[in-house]
């Protein structure tokens, strides 16, 4: 829980929530906190970030 809390102040996430059809809890829901091209490269770059659903990569925007 440390390491990921420290992983989402780094990356700007905040009102993360775990993703109920997860059944090992490894993935989770987050509001990017100023979702700015250069924090939404950041968080699709990073190596600990696994799911990138929402995310146009092309645009470097959140979808909703």
């Amino acid at each position: 829980d440390a390491s990921r809390m420290k992983l989402e102040a780094d990356l700007g996430l905040m009102e993360g929530q775990p993703v109920a059809r997860d059944e090992r809890g490894r993935t989770w829901t987050y509001r990017l906190r100023h979702p700015t091209q250069d924090r939404v490269r950041t968080v699709l770059r990073h190596p600990f970030v696994e799911d990138t659903a929402r995310i146009d990569a092309a645009r470097l925007e959140i979808v909703d």
